[in-house]
């Protein structure tokens, strides 16, 4: 192109550059998911890299690709969305468009005319209008409020606390810790048969006090952590009046957060020189990463032998008698014989639904070869009970996927499953596969008009 061309040929190569607003579009789908979420800017910084980091890859592989930067930029930008969306129809729309770019591109080269350098420009403010959209709803929630908040209440800008040396007896060491969804022992006893004596009277034996009759005023976990934190009732707590009378138009998950963490309990322990540690959880409301240190974890290890000792113990095989209850060895009997045998006394009895049959397995010993796996080791670390139902039904079936909430606690401990979701109860036709030699079949072939 030489210097007498007019202005409006020397235009930009398609063939050069790298669209940028594809990574845009993935950064401001995370963005949301924070906003909407309640977390601190120290949560929320590792996914947003992430989406950087998967944004560019997806967007160079694409480029490289295609070949050209009109092109790459809106199939990028819809693949990113179909990776983040996690829909398996949009995934596979996205490669079929990839796929037709493609061809396009590289088969039918200048067959097809389309406005691609339109196209992109549309696309890229398509990105523009989503990124500000985000923003006005982070700012709508009250996200941006709490993100500022995080970056010097959370992570390493958060204010060191200086504590004291000190002087004249020591006060005791207070662990507060949250066994989420286990019942009380009177109650696993009656409703699923589980005997967990041998537990208590470990906690007992270490000079612990087990309370036989303890009851909740509230069945939500962060409802119950905010009511012992505030020592009130939620009522009388005056920050969750606008939430209590519906009034309050922000994420309900960021104001809970920052109940929990400014509380008097905390301002108690702090004037008696107390250092507060949190423990990681999986659930943003109930993370204390205000607190004075906040532990991770892949610290627990490590806190359990140097400040929990026998305590630690103690917890260990409370969580271990949750998860892998049958996997003990009770009497002369496998326990996880006695599961299968119990699993339908604690459908059929307790909630007086009955289903033609009833299904176990246990992941872990032998959900996959089934009978073929003999008898399990009685080393195994870690196993899950989980029960399907049969039947004509629907109704019964149904209130069994919402009655046997406990199933829930099968897994690792303190992770309960609830983001899973209920089971959905689905229709299945019965086949059994199997080869017919051909001599017993007569073939007939029948030629009908309509």
């Amino acid at each position: 192109m030489t210097a007498d061309e007019p202005l409006s040929q020397k235009r930009r190569s398609p063939d050069r550059g790298v669209p940028v607003y594809p990574t845009v579009v993935g950064v401001a789908l995370i963005f949301q998911l924070v906003a909407t979420s309640g977390v601190g800017v120290w949560v929320s910084f590792r996914p947003l890299v992430v989406a950087v980091a998967l944004g560019l890859i997806v967007t160079l592989a694409v480029r490289l690709l295609l070949g050209d930067a009109d092109r790459s930029g809106p199939a990028a930008a819809l693949g990113i969305f179909a990776m983040l969306d996690g829909d398996n129809r949009i995934v596979v729309l996205a490669l079929i468009v990839l796929a037709i770019f493609a061809v396009e591109r590289r088969v039918i080269p200048g067959r097809l005319h389309l406005p691609w350098p339109t196209i992109n420009r549309v696309g890229r403010a398509m990105a523009v209008i989503v990124a500000i959209a985000i923003l006005i709803q982070a700012a709508q929630l009250g996200s941006l409020s709490i993100l500022a908040r995080s970056v010097t209440a959370e992570g390493p800008l958060r204010p060191v606390r200086a504590f004291p040396p000190a002087s004249g007896p020591a006060d005791p060491d207070i662990y507060f810790i949250l066994l989420d969804g286990y019942a009380r022992s009177d109650a696993l006893e009656q409703v699923f048969g589980i005997d967990d004596q041998p537990f208590l009277d470990a906690l007992q034996a270490r000079g612990l006090t087990v309370s036989t009759h303890a009851r909740t005023n509230y069945p939500i976990t962060v409802q119950v952590v905010i009511s012992m934190f505030h020592m009130r009732l939620l009522s009388d707590i005056p920050q969750l009046a606008p939430l209590l009378d519906g009034t309050y138009r922000q994420t309900e998950i960021g104001l809970t957060h920052a109940v929990v963490q400014e509380n008097p309990l905390f301002d108690y322990l702090h004037s008696k020189d107390y250092e507060i540690a949190g423990i990681a959880s999986g659930f943003a409301q109930l993370s204390l990463r205000e607190s004075d240190r906040f532990i991770v974890v892949a610290d627990l290890a490590s806190l359990s032998a140097d400040h929990l000792e026998d305590l630690g113990s103690a917890i260990s095989a409370a969580a271990q008698q949750l998860v892998l209850r049958w996997m003990t060895i009770d009497g002369d009997q496998s326990a996880l014989q006695r599961a299968g045998r119990n699993a339908r006394e604690v459908v059929d009895k307790p909630l007086g639904l009955h289903f033609d049959q009833i299904m176990t397995e246990y992941v872990g010993a032998n959900a996959t070869h089934g009978r073929l796996a003999g008898e399990p080791s009685p080393d195994l670390a870690e196993v899950q009970l989980r029960v399907g139902v049969r039947g004509n039904d629907r109704a019964a079936i149904e209130r069994f996927t919402k009655e046997i909430a406990p199933l829930i606690l099968t897994g690792p401990p303190a992770v309960t499953g609830f983001a899973g979701g209920r089971p959905k109860v689905e229709e299945i036709v019965a086949y059994w596969p199997a080869l017919i030699p051909k001599s017993e079949i007569t073939p007939r072939v029948e030629i009908l008009e309509v």
